[in-house]
């Protein structure tokens, strides 16, 4: 996936990454201030991620490049804390495919949504750090800073402290539940002090026809979309009530304690699905089919893959063979269709890239392909050239001459 992303990404912004274009010019001159990273973006107040892309914005003038690389680093720091779960060879094998899913084109491709990386590896951290024996205050205290960068990430990053309950309360541990619920609401708090949620939304699950249908609807969609995003919303749907009822079916029969850690991880992305519901399922059920949310939703196919593993079910050994051979074929077609996806966002980018050499040249309709806020671009590009950031750092990338 490293070479992947090092070979197609093209070192250029893209729409809702030249929001961050005001907070790098800033960083490079010396006058960022500390409120500039806490102002909310969107529904999301994303520090940690801002404060590492602009870290990752002094190795090489902003090349986003850098960025898109750091989402596999932290894929893999979340399939390090997977192997901590499930040791066996085969399931990790499968899960790690789920990691590394090509559906997640979107979010490989794309620097700015390392984020969304970062939160699942948090996700995954948090809850191995909980289902470990030794050093259990040490464990606490890294599993409660993780569920700390999770929720100052983007917002369904509080999910995190609802996983992690879930183990906390599977060990009837007292004490680490105590300083979880402290932390979380602590951390509830702060992300709510003068929080203003974003008016330009339009998607709310309140504005839907039927909020209580739309919304589950929307949620399987959400959970089925990274084995069924190639076939729509109505097989998304079927696959993610599917993977409920696999999961209640294995987990009828499984040893609560060691059960827990898969139950957290499912727990997890139902969160993550019931918060993007939320926020856009009053733009249709349809809205669910994006590629960048197969990253949170995965981990919901991984927690049934580690609970399979520790608990086979009770089905016949041919029947078990069907279920794997129609999942690996469903998966197979998904990362067919986000190979396709992947090879449009590297056409818009280079397309892109091209018209940053001279956006003054292009009218809005063309810059609208790019940003929401023509005007915009072109202001930032100007600051951007003007500074030798982004694509703008390499001498060679300049205006065509009139």
């Amino acid at each position: 996936m490293a070479v992947f992303v090092a070979a197609n990404v093209v070192n250029v912004p893209m729409y809702d990454e030249w929001i961050l274009s005001p907070l790098v010019l800033a960083f490079h001159a010396g006058t960022l201030h500390a409120a500039d990273l806490w102002t909310p973006q969107g529904a999301h107040r994303s520090v940690v991620p801002t404060a590492i892309i602009l870290g990752l914005s002094a190795l090489d003038s902003w090349n986003v490049r850098i960025e898109a690389l750091a989402g596999v680093a932290f894929t893999a720091l979340g399939q390090l804390a997977l192997w901590q779960l499930v040791r066996a060879g085969r399931p990790f094998l499968i899960a790690s495919l789920v990691l590394y899913a090509i559906t997640q084109s979107e979010n490989w491709l794309w620097g700015f949504q390392l984020s969304w990386f970062l939160v699942n590896a948090c996700a995954l951290g948090a809850v191995a750090l909980l289902a470990g024996e030794n050093r259990r205050a040490l464990r606490v205290t890294a599993a409660i800073a993780a569920a700390l960068i999770a929720s100052f990430s983007l917002i369904f990053g509080f999910a995190v402290w609802v996983a992690g309950a879930v183990v906390i309360v599977a060990r009837r541990d007292r004490r680490a539940g105590i300083a979880w619920a402290c932390a979380a609401i602590l951390a509830s708090a702060a992300f709510l002090w003068n929080y203003r949620t974003p008016h330009f939304e339009n998607g709310w699950l309140g504005n839907a026809p039927s909020p209580l249908l739309d919304g589950l609807q929307f949620a399987l969609a959400y959970l089925g979309g990274p084995l069924g995003i190639a076939g729509g919303r109505w097989l998304c749907e079927a696959l993610g009530a599917a993977l409920m009822v696999a999961f209640a079916f294995t987990f009828a029969g499984a040893e609560r304690r060691a059960a827990a850690p898969w139950l957290a991880l499912l727990a997890f992305a139902l969160c993550a699905a019931v918060f993007e519901a939320i926020g856009r399922a009053g733009n249709g059920v349809d809205a669910a089919l994006a590629f960048r949310y197969t990253t949170p939703s995965s981990l919901g196919w991984v927690a049934l893959i580690g609970l399979w593993s520790t608990n086979p079910p009770r089905v016949r050994i041919a029947a078990r063979r069907a279920i794997v051979s129609v999942a690996a074929v469903l998966f197979a077609v998904a990362n067919v269709a986000g190979a396709y996806e992947a090879l449009q966002l590297v056409g818009a980018q280079r397309a892109a890239f091209e018209v940053l050499r001279d956006p003054a040249a292009h009218d809005d309709e063309e810059l609208a392909l790019y940003i929401n806020d023509p005007a915009m671009l072109r202001t930032a590009a100007a600051q951007l050239e003007a500074a030798h950031l982004g694509p703008y750092r390499d001498p060679t990338f300049k205006r065509p001459a009139p």
